[in-house]
């Protein structure tokens, strides 16, 4: 006859299934959020994506000799080199000495911009109608003004 010892779990197989126990839950965790962010509303602008967009194009304005906005166009001047922000369907796309483009923003039903003196006024309304404004400052300024 064989003894055995059933008084309990072992070290061993506790860890294991502590292992297996914190797996499943991070599983779970993470479809939780899949689900959550799919689940979201697809015509609105993720307050994340607005303020990725907002650097970017703080950027390019910062290291602009001369800006111009009218209407739904940004036009800077950074060097030899054009760059272009502009609305193009439902995206704000950026075009570089009017070649190909990136898309900045996704989801927009409108965008404006405007100068007010030395300062670039860009407002971007999405799908949905909620709007969002920024006010842009350069750091380099024509001789002209």
């Amino acid at each position: 006859m064989i003894l055995r010892k059933d008084d309990g779990f072992t070290m061993a197989e506790m860890l294991a299934s502590l292992v297996v126990l914190l797996s499943i839950s991070s599983l779970v965790l993470q479809m939780a959020a899949i689900l959550h962010t799919s689940l979201g509303s697809k015509s609105s602008i993720n307050p994340r994506e607005w303020e990725i967009c907002i650097n970017q194009i703080k950027r390019e304005v910062r290291q602009s000799t001369s800006q111009e906005a009218s209407g739904d166009t940004v036009y800077l001047v950074i060097g030899s080199d054009v760059v272009t922000i502009e609305k193009y369907q439902d995206k704000l796309r950026r075009k570089l000495n009017g070649v190909g483009y990136e898309v900045l923003l996704q989801n927009i039903k409108s965008f404006y911009a405007k100068k007010e003196g030395k300062s670039i006024v860009l407002t971007v309304t999405d799908k949905e109608g909620a709007s969002f404004s920024r006010i842009l400052r350069p750091y380099i300024t024509s001789r002209n003004e």
